[in-house]
């Protein structure tokens, strides 16, 4: 007995496996018995004709009428599948792709390491060697080699006027031990200046000065004092080279050593 025209209302035929079914059902039986993508299973499912279970027509598009051929489509409108062989291809390129991206990003990022350690590298060196040329300088201007050649009397110290320059020389005391400092210097206004090698409000922290062209430089805060302005009281109060008194007598500078003996506290 044929089909009569309600049983075959509303059927469609699959065209994976040629089976007969509603077609509300057709896009779940593509995807769930032929594996279909959702996307797949629609366009199939919108290309059937309904109404006729017999045909085996092929799956066309609403819009030209012609058989797909894109979308994994052959022209006969039957989706085409990949071998196993060709899906194992496909992921091991993309597996590849992954694996060349990773050792790009590793690439990449050993560079940026190898750059900031060079940065890092320059930096530190940078700052120990303005910390070491820091350190010389105040070693080397905190008191220059002891004078050997002053001349020490019952109760003086006196020091040749032909051996006072206009370089900085530092001279030292020994009083029961502890060794007392005074600069020694010739302004430019021809004048000897003499000061203890300690400042009045910085002496706590047992630096001195250094020469500086024509000024004294205080090792501790950095302020600067004029060679010609050595050798008078202070004044203002703060930073100042220590005042020592001296005469010159003849062909000598005279510093008598109770003067030096009194400021005993500045190097203590």
């Amino acid at each position: 007995m044929g089909n009569n025209k309600n049983d075959s209302m509303g059927m469609v035929t699959c065209s994976e496996c040629g089976c007969s079914l509603k077609a509300e059902n057709l896009v779940k039986h593509l995807s769930k018995v032929h594996g279909k993508t959702a996307d797949e299973a629609a366009a199939i499912g919108a290309g059937t004709h309904i109404g006729d279970s017999t045909s085996n027509k092929p799956i066309t598009s609403k819009s030209t009428g012609k058989g797909l051929s894109s979308g994994g489509l052959s022209s006969s409108g039957k989706v085409q599948r990949m071998s196993k062989k060709e899906r194992r291809d496909l992921r091991h390129r993309v597996e590849e792709k992954k694996v060349e991206a990773r050792k790009i990003e590793l690439l990449r990022r050993k560079r940026r390491n190898a750059v900031f350690a060079i940065f890092s590298m320059l930096a530190l060196i940078s700052v120990a060697t303005a910390y070491n040329f820091g350190m010389f300088e105040l070693e080397g201007g905190s008191g220059g080699p002891e004078k050997a050649d002053k001349i020490i009397g019952d109760n003086d110290i006196r020091i040749l006027t032909s051996e006072v320059t206009d370089e900085a020389q530092f001279y030292s005391y020994d009083d029961d031990g502890l060794e007392l400092r005074f600069i020694g210097v010739r302004g430019s206004d021809g004048d000897e200046h003499i000061a203890f090698d300690a400042c009045d409000s910085c002496y706590h922290e047992k630096k001195g000065y250094r020469q500086v062209d024509d000024v004294m430089k205080c090792n501790n805060c950095g302020q600067e004092f004029a060679i010609n302005s050595l050798g008078t009281e202070n004044e203002e109060g703060g930073c100042w080279p220590s005042f020592l008194p001296m005469t010159v007598e003849g062909n000598e500078v005279v510093v008598k050593t109770e003067d030096i003996r009194e400021k005993r506290y500045l190097f203590e």
